[in-house]
């Protein structure tokens, strides 16, 4: 009992003391809102000493000293009454760390502090700790300030958390936005204009260095790179080697694939090279022992045999059987000789598919010889390369001698581990590599590599630096990138290194014309070898026609010998009667002509050689034994000696064909290695000119500073001897002035002690302190005026930035600075009160506001006409909003509009869930999807179609959603598609489907991959090759092969209003990954790219874009009337200009687009 008693005492003590506390702070904040800050700073002193372990005293003496930093305009005062807020609001949250009140305070004090990344790392660490606090302690008990017990007197526990936690998240936005706003200044610092760069070659008189300066802007703006490939023909640059060798062969030599008298022969694709290529030494070209290996197809059950290849499919065909070996040394030796051959082809690069394509078609022949076509089929033979391991020594021979026909006919080297001499010399013509980074910015100026400020690219270190691939982009920002401290020692070394401007120019002029001198020399190499190119196609061609000849030729044979069989009127006639009247034919035709048929005269050859070939089989048929040539007695002797001469014809003509197509591809190996050198040669890289010219400027520059600095030193010490003579001659003044001097100090303190009393603590104030602590601020002032005089200089003539060049203004970061901002009589904004959480909704409101035709259309309709859909009515509501937004810019008072009522009647949809619920957050597109279903209900009576059934699970109806003109969400925004996909492979049609949507949707992160894969493509292009990324198999239940394809998207008609969502990873993107989707982001698109359906010419117009940063909405929309983009942050409205700077806006607020509305051209 005695323990309970004295706990008890305790607890009601400790009340009381609580009581007495809130008490005194009750009487300081009284005499703070009297004015008297003086008593208020006593007392909360006082109590501090009193009661240390108070969170609660500690809370309210930052209070005062925060307020007093923001009424006094001394920045010292300012700065050490900061320091004094940020002191107590660390001890009250080291005393109550669970209070989030506490933690906000702290950070906002820090954040007031802060002034470098360092201070700003503190405000997010504060930040992240505050909203991490699982069970905060209420706001309203740990902050007296009667102004916030008014506001949050009637609000709940969960709001005042609430409104805490979003002050928190707002400044952590805040700090990382500021962090990234330094980093972009030390940026800055690294910039040379180009305008002031060739003023000072114009200056200098060096117009060859202008000249340069000025080809190579205009490329990298183009090009994008500072890397381009010469023509050495014509001198036009390329950024890209294929982009050079198609204007060379196109342009120059005329070399087109189409032009010429006869298709290309095809290369092997990479699983027929992977299979011919491997080592003899894995046993897989080893003889196969056709006996066991037919007992085995035939005791193996069809259905396993099935199974198993289906189970075998896309692994190795070589691992897919385990077939019975032969220890034939005859046939193991032929195969080790065909796959010797094989890979000696294949080295060469030439063999082709229809090299291939005879193999095995040979093979199969003799294969089903002795195996039926169904085993060959069940067991996967009659697609596999092993199947040459079943044939016989005979078969294996004739393979041999057909590959090494083909390989002798190149004169190709026997043994195959040689690699064909592909020649990367360039000719004994000087390398040079440029290791620097060279940025070019949207504002014309160049961006040194800041490695160069880090003394990373100093001489003994310049070898192993990383070379840049060339690119003019600016490097993105990191957001884990340490701040860069400058090595001047560095920095003076890199800047004195290099050669002279005359040097660097004569060595880049001399650099061209020899690479421009071997480049010739290669290009009259391609010359020579694209002729040999014509004349062996030329060849190929003959053969073709040839062999089409001897088709017709066969064909006649045909058809005689069933006239024999079936017309039996039909008087027969032989072979060679029949080819000699032929003969006769088309040498009368031919003799009566007036132009020359090459068609008729091949087709003579090919008789004559026919003729020819029959009568010397016949010869020999007559000199044999009538037992060896016994022929069939209805079959004359004379016809079975013209059909074996035409077969054998065929077969030597197929074998020129094969070996030309080995020749060909022999010689298109060759150019491929002539090109390679000449591209080699014909690359250039302007840094290599640009880098010794900045340098040049930048000793320039620096010499003109250190000139100025030392003109002004010696004036201050020439006018501080004036002033040691003046004091010499006019002592009696300077005493006068003395005493002014002391008067002006007595009544400035004077002043002080009005305003803060008659206390001598320091904790008043930077006045009273002693000696020590004035030293350590001595210290601390002298540290800050050095690197404040150093900023200074940098920003009137930095060694980079121009002296006229003015520095870019700050973007104002401060929360109270937001509310200063100038709106413009002709927008208005819309309310979104503490802890409504309506930003997601203001965004939708605007946008749909600022599209006119949908604006028009909306408001011009009766009220009365529509059906209404909830309670209130979403149609009704939004009609109001709208219409308030409209006669918003007449309005005096100029009240942001308040969406409360449609909030409402949009949260009543859903009573069951917190869909849209007021206090909640929620998504912007998913509030327009419903916003449109509502569209769509009430003006579409007796329709209540859904647009997010149709758009999620596109129901397989076979029509549209919505077919009604009265609809206004459909007509304005509805895209009616048609999917459907056309194998490329087996032809069938399936995933057909119709379906009505009102968005694009897009994936984020493929628009970057594509963007950076296809850097000079509009944003519709991109848009398109995103889609062809999205490949589906060939529906197998159609009947289909499995194959993948795209699919295709028919839309019947254009939208008025074409709006894409962009899907991202997270809420929290990094700046590198926005800043590259906003690059690929433009204000005009055509969807006929998308859609080619519609065909070219269906261009919209960006009117809207929707943004959002971690947990808010953001809204950019573009004013017709005025020309210009406007930024809506609910009520607060801020013109921004042109679209780069909404870009710029995005980038520094780390602002990631989700939704863009764009509106047709008409």
């Amino acid at each position: 009992m005695g323990y309970k008693s004295r706990s008890n005492a305790s607890n009601v003590e400790n009340e009381e003391s609580d009581d007495s506390i809130r008490i005194e702070c009750d009487r300081a904040l009284n005499a703070r809102r009297q004015g008297n800050y003086r008593r208020a700073l006593k007392r909360l002193n006082t109590l501090c000493r009193r009661y240390e372990s108070s969170a609660l005293v500690h809370r309210m003496q930052g209070s005062i000293h925060a307020e007093l930093a923001e009424l006094n305009d001394d920045s010292d005062a300012r700065e050490w009454h900061l320091k004094c807020a940020v002191a107590s609001g660390r001890k009250a949250v080291a005393l109550s760390p669970n209070s989030v009140e506490y933690a906000q305070f702290y950070a906002s004090a820090l954040w007031e502090l802060a002034d470098n990344s360092e201070q700003y790392n503190e405000v997010i660490l504060e930040c992240e700790r505050g909203l991490s606090i699982q069970c905060p302690s209420d706001p309203a008990k740990d902050n007296l300030d009667l102004e916030k017990q008014i506001t949050i007197r009637n609000t709940t526990l969960q709001r005042r958390i609430r409104f805490e936690r979003r002050t928190l998240e707002d400044l952590l936005d805040d700090a990382k936005k500021e962090i990234s706003y330094l980093r972009n200044k030390r940026r800055e610092s690294l910039k040379v204009g180009i305008s002031v760069l060739k003023a000072h070659f114009i200056s200098a008189k060096i117009a060859l260095a202008v000249d340069v300066i000025s080809e190579a802007i205009i490329f990298a703006k183009e090009k994008k790179t500072w890397r381009f490939w010469g023509c050495c023909v014509c001198d036009k640059k390329f950024g890209h080697f294929i982009k050079l060798r198609e204007h060379l062969l196109n342009d120059h030599i005329g070399f087109s694939p189409d032009k010429l008298p006869c298709s290309l022969p095809k290369p092997v694709g990479p699983y027929w090279i992977d299979m011919l290529s491997r080592d003899i030494g894995n046993g897989t070209w080893k003889p196969v022992d056709i006996s066991a290996a037919i007992s085995l197809m035939n005791n193996q059950p069809k259905q396993q045999s099935s199974d198993s290849v289906d189970a075998d499919r896309g692994k190795d065909t070589h691992q897919a059987h385990k077939w019975p070996l032969s220890d034939d040394s005859e046939r193991t030796q032929d195969l080790e000789r065909i796959h010797c051959l094989f890979r000696l082809l294949l080295k060469h690069k030439c063999l082709s598919k229809s090299h291939l394509k005879t193999v095995l078609a040979y093979t199969m022949r003799e294969l089903q010889l002795i195996v039926p076509s169904s085993q060959l089929m069940i067991h996967g033979l009659n697609k596999m390369p092993h199947c040459i391991h079943f044939l016989g020594n005979t078969q294996l021979r004739w393979l041999a001698k057909f590959l090494e026909d083909m390989a002798n006919c190149c004169s190709l080297k026997e043994d195959p581990d040689e690699l064909s001499p592909v020649d990367h010399n360039m000719g004994g013509i000087q390398t040079i590599t440029v290791k620097e980074r060279l940025s070019l910015t949207n504002d014309s100026y160049l961006l040194l590599d800041d490695r160069v400020l880090k003394g990373e690219l100093k001489s003994s270190l310049y070898d192993t630096a990383l070379a840049h691939d060339g690119s003019t982009s600016p490097p993105a920002d990191d957001d884990h990138e340490e701040e860069v401290v400058r090595d001047n020692a560095a920095l003076l070394e890199w800047l004195l290194s290099g050669c002279s401007v005359k040097e660097g120019l004569s060595t880049w002029m001399q650099l061209m014309e020899i690479r421009k001198s071997k480049g010739i020399e290669y290009f009259h190499m391609l010359e020579e070898e694209f002729k040999q190119l014509e004349i062996m196609c030329d060849i190929k061609y003959g053969h073709l026609s040839y062999g089409k000849a001897l088709q017709a030729i066969e064909v006649m044979l045909t058809e005689e010998n069933k006239k024999r069989e079936t017309d039996s009127v039909f008087s027969p006639q032989s072979y060679m009667t029949l080819l000699r009247k032929r003969q006769e034919e088309l040498v009368k035709r031919e003799t009566g002509a007036v132009t020359f048929s090459a068609g008729r005269m091949v087709e003579l050859d090919a008789i004559s050689n026919i003729l020819t070939e029959a009568q010397a089989l016949r010869a020999n048929v007559e000199s044999e034994d009538d037992d060896e040539w016994k022929v069939d007695e209805d079959l004359d002797q004379e016809d079975t000696c013209v059909a074996m001469a035409t077969n054998i014809q065929k077969d030597q003509n197929s074998k020129e064909v094969l070996i030309s197509d080995v020749r060909i591809m022999q010689i298109i190996d060759s150019m491929h290695q002539v090109e390679h050198k000449c591209g080699s040669v014909s690359l250039h890289d302007f840094r290599i000119v640009l880098v010794p010219l900045l340098r040049s400027f930048l000793q320039a520059h620096l010499e003109k500073l250190f000139d100025k600095a030392l003109a002004r030193a010696q004036e201050d010490e020439a006018l501080s001897k004036n002033e040691l003579g003046e004091e010499k001659n006019h002592e009696a003044t300077l005493e006068n002035k003395r005493q002014i001097e002391e008067g002006h100090k007595l009544i400035a303190q004077q002043k002080v002690d009005q305003c803060l009393g008659d206390n001598g603590s320091m904790t008043l104030g930077p006045l009273q302190v002693d000696d020590e602590v004035d030293e350590e601020r001595f210290q601390a002032d002298l540290r800050i005026a050095v690197c404040r005089s150093f900023e200074a200089i940098e920003a009137q003539g930095d060694f980079c930035m121009p002296a006229q060049q003015k520095e870019p203004k700050r973007l104002s970061l401060q929360k109270d600075s937001r509310a200063n901002d100038k709106i413009e009589p002709y927008v208005m904004g819309l309310q979104n009160d503490v802890g409504e959480y309506n930003c997601f909704l203001n965004v939708i409101i605007q946008s749909l506001w600022h599209l006119r035709e949908f604006r028009d259309e909306f408001l011009s309709r009766p009220t009365s006409v529509h059906v209404h859909v909830g309670d209130p009515c979403v149609i009704c509501a939004l009609f109001n909003v709208l219409t308030a937004l409209s006669t918003a810019p007449s309005d005096v008072q100029r009240k942001a509009v308040s969406p409360t009522q449609l909030r409402i009647a949009l949260s009543n949809l859903y009573p069951d869930s917190n869909f849209f619920q007021e206090s909640q957050m929620n998504d912007a597109s998913e509030v327009l999807a419903v916003i449109f279903d509502c569209l769509h209900q009430s003006f579409t009576i007796g329709s209540a179609v859904s647009h997010c059934e149709s758009e999620e699970s596109k129901c397989a109806g076979s029509s549209w959603d919505c077919t009604n003109n009265t609809c206004i969400a459909h007509t304005l925004f509805g895209m009616d598609i048609d999917q459907r996909m056309e194998c490329s492979n087996c032809g069938i049609q399936s995933r057909q489907l119709k379906y009505t949507s009102f968005f694009r949707n897009i994936n984020a992160s493929s628009l970057r991959v594509m963007k950076t894969m296809h850097s000079t493509s509009s944003f519709d292009e991109l848009l398109k090759l995103v889609e062809m990324e999205d490949q589906l198999a060939c529906d197998p239940e159609a009947g289909g092969c499995g194959t993948l394809n795209h699919i295709h998207h028919i839309l019947s008609t254009p939208p008025h209003v074409f709006t894409i969502v962009l899907g991202w990873q997270t809420t929290s993107e990094s700046l590198v990954d926005i800043s590259a989707t906003l690059s690929a982001l433009a204000t005009v698109i055509d969807i006929g790219v998308l859609y080619q359906s519609l065909g070219p010419g269906k261009r919209y117009c960006l009117i809207s874009v929707v943004c959002y940063c971690g947990l808010h909405y953001y809204c950019f929309a573009y004013n017709h009337e005025h020309d210009r983009w406007i930024m809506f942050n609910d009520n607060r409205v801020k013109v921004v200009g042109l679209w780069f700077d909404v870009l710029t806006i995005c980038e520094r607020g780390l602002l990631q687009p989700q939704i863009l509305f764009f509106e047709a051209i008409k």
